[in-house]
């Protein structure tokens, strides 16, 4: 996946910002400013967690995951990540199971 695939959700869009120093427009005299408009770069969607990287799975208890396998995992909102499980579905974790190589 290449950061131009990135469909940011407002979630996403707020973490950028956030990243970026925060919103400007209510103090420059020509809104939007350059955290609102510039494009996200790779560097940026690294960071954030916003393209899949690739982690161990340390915690399986429970779901259909095996510890020691590697997955990608993609960051989401507050202390989670998804991830294609054993069972071939997309589902939601708690990011403590894994562990980024």
């Amino acid at each position: 996946m290449d950061v131009e695939d990135i469909d940011l959700d407002e979630y996403q869009i707020r973490m950028l910002h956030q990243y970026r120093g925060g919103c400007h427009c209510h103090t420059m005299r020509f809104p939007p400013c350059h955290i609102c408009t510039d494009p996200l770069i790779q560097e940026e969607a690294e960071i954030l967690g916003f393209l899949p990287r690739k982690s161990i799975c340390r915690d399986s208890v429970g779901v259909a995951l095996t510890e020691g396998k590697e997955y990608e995992v993609t960051s989401l909102e507050g202390p989670f990540v998804q991830a294609i499980g054993d069972d071939g579905k997309l589902d939601t974790y708690f990011a403590d199971r894994f562990h980024e190589v």
